[in-house]
């Protein structure tokens, strides 16, 4: 997905004004950015043509675990804000004084709201791993598997379906792996979307196996003995 520069009236249409600058003990922002000299009383300024990562308060759940301290973003008319897939930069705005951050306290605070579960999943989906069992919902599991299927893992036994199966190995093959009910066909789904996938499939066939392989020879490894046979190793030389 391309990179998008809007400005801040357009990203406060779709968001509330909650978005945050992270550092690490260091004042190194995720971006890389040092903010360390943006210290101010009250404010500061950054007029950068190098962009730095920020937040909104739905997306927390998603930054590095280790930042030890927050800063409030305020934009200015001016701020020219990039926005790509679940980022967003700026090249020019203020920041209030840090203040110490615990990513788990603040996780837990946020996620304790039902409300806020659903967009943050939307937002990030990191966040389906912090939500409470209680408050995951059918919808909030599949809205969660169909962005990552790997979220499957954390879906609560009486929510897993054929139907959240299927959308999360479409999504990522890999997700095979926390299927409890696999099927011939869902195979086949998995192992097209990453050939990885083989080693999670319970009874391997020749039509499997070729479709594995043929979607990536890496999935050789995985390979039954029984089915590492001279027809397959030829197969692979010809596509070659």
């Amino acid at each position: 997905m391309s990179t998008v520069i809007i400005n801040p009236a357009e990203l406060l249409s779709k968001y509330s004004n909650n978005f945050y600058v992270l550092t690490d003990e260091n004042g190194t922002n995720p971006g890389n950015r040092d903010v360390s000299y943006f210290t101010g009383k009250n404010f500061s300024y950054c007029n950068d043509k190098r962009s730095m990562i920020f937040y909104h308060e739905s997306q927390i759940t998603s930054c590095p675990q280790q930042s030890k301290f927050i800063r409030r973003v305020t934009f200015t008319a001016e701020s020219g804000i990039s926005v790509r897939n679940e980022s967003f930069g700026a090249n020019e705005f203020f920041l209030s004084e840090k203040e110490p951050f615990n990513f788990f306290e603040y996780v837990s605070n946020y996620l304790d709201e039902p409300e806020n579960c659903v967009e943050a999943v939307k937002n990030s989906s990191r966040a389906f791993q912090y939500i409470k069992s209680s408050y995951k919902t059918y919808e909030i599991c599949k809205l969660a598997v169909s962005k990552n299927g790997m979220n499957l893992k954390h879906v609560p036994s009486e929510h897993h379906s054929a139907e959240l199966d299927f959308i999360a190995v479409k999504q990522n093959g890999m997700a095979l792996q926390f299927v409890q009910n696999k099927s011939e066909e869902m195979y086949k789904f998995a192992v097209q979307n990453n050939c990885c996938a083989l080693q999670y499939v319970e009874k391997q066939t020749p039509e499997i196996v070729k479709l594995a392989v043929m979607n990536n020879p890496d999935a050789l490894e995985f390979v039954d003995r029984e089915f590492q046979t001279q027809e397959l190793y030829q197969m692979l030389i010809k596509k070659r």
